[in-house]
């Protein structure tokens, strides 16, 4: 992890509102020139400060739950990046929000409400159409070139590590993934609460459910909850769902499936088997984690 747990303690005072000065040189159609230049403000003060004291108001048993999902997605570098090479688009940060997956929409929707100076000054006046672009329904549409260029390509490349070396990305990506607000979290918290369980490790394969499967994490427990077996148990079968939704026993009719083992197993960019990535997912969690429980057990989820 990038940060010490124990500057949790340390909470900033949010400034007063500030006017954001901001000067670009970069043209609204040529985003292949150089990155745009900001001017200094007493806004990136001010985002840093409220993003600090969101920080510090993330519960420390969140960062431990959630480091074996970060550690697996970007080992913990903040400006980890995937240049379509699992066929997501763009993928970035802790704990790789993508394109393809519809996750770079809640990171752009978290940098505009809580750090819009970084974004400009980095990305550029071409922020707002980025924003608009990875949020579209449509994956095709998500992946469509901004200002000509793929988000994956050429001048984006350097402008999102830019962005992502910010000194606001510390404390920003971990509340946009641990917050309250946190789709991933709040997904994860559903689905603790639907099985019953409030065991730490449980609750990161959950985590890691939400963040690689996203949304479906709460159908899965649906499904589990029903069960009659403990909570443990019924964590385990969600597990064994994660794995088949990428394993058949005969081969579908679209998409690139590859026979491993006697099943069909979905692969993805450069040859991810996406079945046996489930399964050493969650094996790699089980292990990271002391099996004991959430501080507060129930009372502390979403």
């Amino acid at each position: 992890m990038s940060r010490e747990i124990a500057e949790l303690g340390v909470v900033a005072a949010v400034a007063a509102a500030a006017g954001l000065a901001v000067a670009w040189a970069a043209t609204r159609r040529e985003p292949e020139t150089s990155v745009s230049v900001i001017a200094t403000s007493p806004r990136l003060d001010e985002d840093q400060q409220q993003v600090e004291y969101l920080f510090s108001q993330i519960e420390p048993w969140r960062f431990e739950a959630t480091a074996p999902t970060i550690d697996i997605e970007s080992r913990g570098e903040l400006d980890a990046m995937n240049l379509n090479e699992d066929g997501a688009g763009l993928s970035i940060g802790i704990i790789q929000w993508s394109q393809g997956g519809g996750g770079m929409a809640t990171f752009m929707e978290g940098l505009s409400r809580y750090a819009a100076s970084a974004a400009y000054k980095h990305l550029g006046p071409l922020f707002p159409e980025v924003k608009t672009r990875v949020s579209m329904r449509d994956r095709d549409a998500r992946e469509e070139p901004v200002g000509g260029v793929r988000l994956w390509e050429g001048v984006w490349v350097p402008r999102f590590r830019s962005l992502l070396q910010d000194p606001i990305m510390e404390s920003l990506q971990y509340v946009l993934a641990l917050s309250d607000d946190s789709p991933y979290f709040d997904a994860a918290s559903d689905a603790a609460k639907m099985v019953g369980t409030t065991s730490m490790q449980d609750f990161a394969i959950l985590f890691d459910m939400a963040v690689q499967n996203g949304p479906v994490v709460r159908r899965w427990a649906s499904r589990a909850a029903d069960l009659p077996t403990d909570a443990r148990g019924r964590v385990r079968a969600m597990e064994r769902m994660r794995v088949a939704r990428f394993q058949r026993d005969s081969k579908p009719s679209s998409g690139d499936w590859r026979l491993v083992n006697g099943k069909w197993h979905r692969f993805v960019g450069r040859s991810v088997d996406l079945a046996q990535a489930s399964i050493n997912r969650n094996a790699k969690i089980r292990a990271a984690l002391p099996d004991r429980l959430i501080p507060g057990g129930m009372t502390a989820l979403v």
